[in-house]
Formats: C-alpha cells, structure tokens, sequence
C-alpha cells in the first residue's frame, strides 16, 4: 500500500513538473530559434549584396557606391536593424551611408575587437554589448563583409549589419508565452481540484 501511494503521489506531480518546463523553457527557446533566424537572415541580405556588386569584376569599385549605400540605407530603416556601409579614405575607415536610429548611434569602429576583426577577415560576425541611451543593454550581433573581394586592399566598401533580440517581431512569441501561462494555470486549478477530491476520499 505504501509503494501505492508513493506511486500515485509522484504520478500526481509528473504533469505538474512537465507543464512548468514547458511554460518555461519553450517560449525563450523559441525566441532563440526566432534570433538565429534573424542572424542568418542579416548575412543572406551581406552576401545577396556582394554577390550582386561581384558578379561583373570589370566595373570599377567606386562605381558600385551608389548600389550598397542605397540598399544599406533600406537594410537601416527596418525595425531594430542596425546597417551601415563604410569606405578607406587615407587609411581610415569612413562611413558613407545615412543611419536611420531611433534613440542612439550604434558605432562599431569604438569596439576593438570589432577593428580587428574587420582588419583581418573578408566577412565574418561578432557578438557587441551595447547600451543604448535610457534602455537596458543587449547583444549585437554583427555581420560584416569585404565588397568586392576582386578589388585590392583599400578600394573596397565595408558593409557591417546587426541584429538584437529586439529586432523579432514575430508575434508567435506572445502568443505561446500567454497560450502556456493560461494553460498552467487551468492545469494548477485542476491539479488542486483532483488533490482537494482525493484528500476528500481518504478522510
């Protein structure tokens, strides 16, 4: 009878455990998955970019400004997007794209290791603390890339893009986190009903 009871307590609890691990740990998981999908979105856009400023070697580097700003500046107004492109002029890095921020200038060029990055790879991406002015901090999570690679050091444009948790805004997050918290705590009610009905039975 003993084995019984312990048996049938611990059965009472499992659905309960499985219900707040599901409340928990499925909503950020999600918009981990929602994050990454933003992160390799941002690189597709660099490389779609360069891709396009590469396909025809002939055409002179400078030439192709006018195209990377203008799509670099498009990439800036979307929401909680950060872009910017950059040229060499004597030697140091220049930007030559407008920013469209809405509280603060995100500058990558005070962060060193985002200098030694860009001075020692063709594209890559890093990860950037950044507090903007009156908000809490996040991680930035850059892309960047050398255009066009068929130019030599120093006639080439350097387009540097990023993403923060922010920048989802898919609704789907909203919805499971409400949609699990309600069911938890319908479940909780349940749970205390059958508890109460079964305390109920043994007295």
């Amino acid at each position: 009878m003993q084995i019984q009871k312990f048996v049938k307590q611990y059965i009472l609890l499992l659905p309960l455990i499985l219900m707040i691990i599901v409340t928990f740990y499925v909503p950020p998981k999600i918009q981990t998955e929602f994050l990454n999908e933003k992160i390799m979105e941002l690189a597709d856009r660099t490389e779609m970019l360069a891709a396009g400023i590469e396909s025809n070697p002939e055409i002179p580097w400078y030439e192709h400004e006018a195209n990377i700003v203008s799509a670099v500046e498009y990439i800036d107004r979307l929401y909680q997007v950060y872009a910017e492109a950059y040229k060499i002029v004597d030697g140091e890095l220049v930007l030559i794209s407008d920013r469209h921020y809405e509280t603060s200038i995100f500058d990558p060029l005070i962060y060193p290791e985002f200098m030694e990055a860009v001075s020692n790879q063709e594209r890559g991406n890093l990860i950037i603390g950044y507090t903007p002015d009156e908000q809490s901090y996040r991680d930035v999570y850059i892309y960047f890339r050398w255009m066009p690679l068929y130019s030599p050091e120093g006639e080439q444009y350097l387009v540097v893009m990023g993403v923060t948790e922010y920048s989802i805004v898919a609704k789907t997050h909203a919805w499971i986190s409400y949609g699990t918290g309600v069911m938890l705590g319908l479940f909780l009610v349940l749970y205390f009903f059958v508890v109460v009905k079964d305390c109920q039975k043994k007295e």
